[in-house]
């Protein structure tokens, strides 16, 4: 950020930076570092900043929210791991293990935190999300995002997640506060089968009959049927929000050790993604609500 507003002074005038010799006066990187020291005591500040960002956008069309995507990435801890069998203390304590799969059969072991959003579908822009350490459950979380969603008071269609969420609570909890339809991978962890796909069978047949017993079969949408594959197809939104996050944005390159700051850190990135999505729209330029580098270059 110093060396952007050093050279590109005309930046520097736009925030108000003052003028000394013809010459606008940056500050200290150090500044910055307080800065972010001194809001991460009260990281709710900022947050609200992001909630409010996300209701303008709201009211100017661009978030519609009819269907929404719930998921989970992590991102690097700013700290040097001790080597194998030493006593020195991780730099990060709140930084934990955690970890993302690269396919069916091979996973990536970080650590750090993890970042849960949830992303308008149709606009791929954030409205809610909330900081864990790596190792936290995503389905632990969920309550937390619910609130943040239905505060929004967005008429919600259908909630897409993977199956890290596929809990018949959470179901529940979609269907009755959110009136959705929960659209959630399977996961047959307590399925009996001879294959993956038999228990995925056994699960998406108690999923029906639960629904039933429930009274929610309107809510009800079989996983092996075509209208499912099409619409689930969507949750896809997530994944180009965090390629975005981390490519243009900088998500993954956490400099500050502590959840608080943590929080601080992914609030700023997101809210970063929310003034663009603004000022696109603003401007007339509603084509370049996901084009950050547009107006930083």
């Amino acid at each position: 950020m110093v060396k952007k507003l050093k050279h590109d002074q005309r930046l520097a005038k736009v925030i108000g930076l003052p003028k000394k010799n013809g010459i606008y006066q940056v500050p200290d990187r150090t500044t910055f570092s307080k800065f972010i020291a001194r809001i991460a005591r009260n990281p709710l500040r900022v947050t609200l900043v992001f909630s409010m960002l996300a209701m303008e956008l709201i009211k100017a069309g661009i978030i519609i929210g009819k269907e929404i995507a719930i998921d989970a990435t992590p991102i690097r801890a700013w700290c040097r791991l001790p080597s194998k069998g030493s006593r020195k203390r991780k730099a990060d304590k709140d930084a934990k293990w955690g970890y993302k799969r690269k396919n069916k059969k091979e996973i990536i072991w970080i650590f750090g935190y993890k970042v849960h959003v949830v992303i308008d579908v149709l606009s791929e822009l954030p409205i809610a999300f909330f900081v864990t350490a790596a190792n936290r459950n995503e389905g632990k979380v969920f309550k937390v995002l619910l609130k943040a969603i239905a505060s929004y008071g967005l008429a919600i269609e259908k909630v897409l997640a993977d199956a890290a969420y596929d809990f018949n609570w959470i179901r529940k909890k979609i269907i009755k506060v959110l009136k959705a339809i929960p659209l959630i991978s399977l996961n047959p962890r307590n399925c009996k089968g001879n294959s993956e796909r038999e228990r995925k069978k056994r699960r998406d047949e108690n999923l029906r009959r639960w629904h039933k017993k429930e009274g929610l079969e309107a809510f009800y949408i079989p996983h092996r049927s075509r209208k499912y594959k099409g619409i689930f197809k969507n949750r896809s939104a997530s994944e180009r929000n965090h390629s975005n996050g981390k490519g243009q944005l900088q998500l993954d390159h956490l400099r500050f050790r502590g959840l608080e700051k943590a929080t601080v850190h992914v609030a700023l990135c997101l809210t970063a993604e929310l003034v663009v999505a603004l000022t696109a729209a603003r401007v007339g330029r509603p084509d370049l609500i996901r084009c950050s580098t547009c107006f930083t270059a």
